[in-house]
């Protein structure tokens, strides 16, 4: 099994941060998203906040890698008892 790389996950959602508040700040304002703004779909977000939505999906990403280490870990570790259990 390949070793996960570790990433800077603070560093990452920093990143994400500021590109969700520049994309913000770009859009038209017309199309200025606020908290009371309504999104109903996936697609609507991708057409009025393509940086937003790229965002999001990099926050998406950034947890299913966490979650993956969280469980390559665990795996690492049932393995290492079952060899102490088994005596090699």
């Amino acid at each position: 099994m390949s070793e996960i790389d570790p990433i800077n996950v603070e560093e990452t959602i920093n990143e994400a941060t500021k590109e969700v508040t520049s994309a913000k700040d770009r859009l038209p304002a017309q199309s200025q998203i606020t908290g009371s703004t309504t999104i109903t779909s996936m697609e609507e977000l991708k057409d009025r906040a393509p940086e937003v939505y790229k965002a999001m999906l990099e926050g998406i990403a950034v947890n299913i890698i966490n979650d993956m280490e969280d469980h390559q870990e665990r795996i690492k570790e049932i393995n290492r008892e079952a060899r102490r259990d088994s005596g090699e």
